[in-house]
């Protein structure tokens, strides 16, 4: 994969659909021309990230920090390069460290849009 066919991509791994929804909705507003993949499930969107062309962004995962550093999930989203947003108690309570954003409960359309901007910026990896 090359990622230079000019597509935006964020994936969302989300086992609540209305909750996953609503942040694809916010995504789809604030970016029209990006892909969007909603998904309950971790391998499917490892499969996705592997799979698909384009510039990944972010990824929204509903997962505790600690889980992550050996994570297929977190690993393949850094090899691609996205920023990877944690929605999760754990998270929230910790805050944002080891390059991780954090989009906190309940959020609204602004603040989704607020991570999304930030997650646009290259972090320090």
């Amino acid at each position: 994969m090359d990622g230079h066919d000019g597509r935006t991509i964020y994936v969302i791994v989300l086992g609540q659909v209305v909750v996953a929804q609503d942040i694809a909705q916010a995504i789809a507003e604030h970016d029209p021309g990006a892909t969007v993949i909603t998904t309950p499930r971790r391998e499917d969107a490892v499969a996705a990230l592997y799979g698909m062309e384009g510039r990944l962004a972010a990824v929204f995962i509903n997962t505790p920090p600690r889980l992550l550093a050996d994570d297929r999930l977190g690993t393949a989203a850094r090899a691609r390069g996205g920023q990877i947003v944690l929605i999760h108690d754990e998270a929230e309570v910790e805050g944002e460290r080891d390059g991780y954003l954090v989009l906190p409960r309940p959020f609204t359309t602004d603040l989704v849009v607020a991570t999304l901007m930030r997650a646009a910026v290259p972090q320090g990896r």
